[in-house]
This record gives structure tokens, sequence and C-alpha cells, in this order.
């Protein structure tokens, strides 16, 4: 990374500073954590295993839905601590659920992490988040010489953001609703919309 392309992550991502956190979800095994005003949009109909809905020619099929203004969406490592605790941290996903794993005919391959609910990053943020997110409002965000980013919330909760790809692919990306702004984190720079 280059100073500027630091200098572009840092200005970028000030945007968050004093907006709520207003979800934190997947999509498959990236992150998608939403934050500021919520907005109406489009969003992507799932089933009631959690999985996409598509129509008969395979294209994805959308509803409309409320989401934060931001939304940061995490392709790389990320965890979600306070203090000395882990809370949950992206490799969750690839983990059973407490459910699931306690079940007699639980079976590794057969295991779909993929369903909602099915794997431990589920569970963890369903319990974590039970009363809401209206705690955790954005304190400040960095940005490390590698692209890395950290949010610390005024609750003292922190989301880190590690980069883990070290070439031309996608670490992570920061985009407003509704809008083409968007700032995708490279492994070797950033790309801008």
């Amino acid at each position: 990374m280059t100073n500027q392309d630091i200098g572009i992550i840092k200005e970028a991502v000030s945007v968050l500073i004093g907006k709520p956190l207003t979800d934190l979800d997947r999509a498959r095994a990236m992150i998608v954590a939403d934050f500021g005003d919520l907005v109406e949009t489009d969003v992507v109909q799932r089933n009631e295993y959690g999985e996409s809905v598509r129509d008969e020619k395979g294209r994805l099929v959308y509803t409309k839905g409320m989401r934060g203004r931001y939304a940061l969406q995490a392709l790389c490592s990320m965890r979600f601590t306070c203090g000395d605790d882990i809370i949950f941290a992206s490799d969750d996903i690839l983990l059973p659920s407490t459910r699931v794993a306690s079940r007699s005919d639980f079976d590794w391959q057969t295991f779909n992490w993929g369903i909602e609910g099915n794997n431990s990053f589920d569970e963890l943020v369903a319990r974590h988040f039970i009363g809401g997110f209206g705690d955790y409002i954005v304190k400040d965000a960095t940005v490390s010489r590698h692209g890395d980013l950290t949010i610390l919330f005024e609750n003292d909760f922190v989301l880190e953001l590690f980069s883990n790809y070290s070439r031309n692919d996608e670490n992570w990306c920061l985009y407003e609703i509704g809008t083409d702004n968007a700032l995708t984190v490279l492994g070797n720079g950033v790309e801008e919309r």
C-alpha cells in the first residue's frame, strides 16, 4: 500500500465515525456490516433456510428491505472483540452451531455451514446482538499500513478486518447504499468508484 492509498482509505472510512452499527450478517462467507441511518433498497430474498432465492433462470430474486446507509463487506479475516475476549470471528462460519453439533446424526462430511443458523458465527452473532445494535456507535476508525481496518465503538467493542490477500484481490469494500460510491481495498492498493 502506498501512503496515498492509506490516505484514501482513511478519508473513506471517516464517514462511519458517529454512525450506529445497524446490522451484522453474512452472505455465504462474506461478512456484511451496515452503518448509519436506515434506507430502503433492494435486498436478496431468502428462503426459510437463509439461502438466496433464485428464479427459474437462476437469477437472484430481490425484494425491498431496509439497510444502513453504509455497507462494509469483508472477504478477509475479521474478528469482533471486547477487551481480552474474542466475541466471534470470521472462521466461526466454518464451525457447526451448538444445536447442529449436538445432534446425534451430526457428520462433518455433510455439514452445510452455508445454511443460516447452522454455523457458530450465526449463533454467536444472534446471541450477542439479541438486544439489537443500539449501543454500537462508531467512535473511531483506523487503518494500518497494510489496509487493515479497526473500528472502535463507544462501548469499547472493536471490529477488526485483516487484509489477507497480497495481490489484486479484494479484502474489503465500503460503499454507500443507493450510490455508485465505493472503495475496495485490495492486497496491493485500492479501487474507487
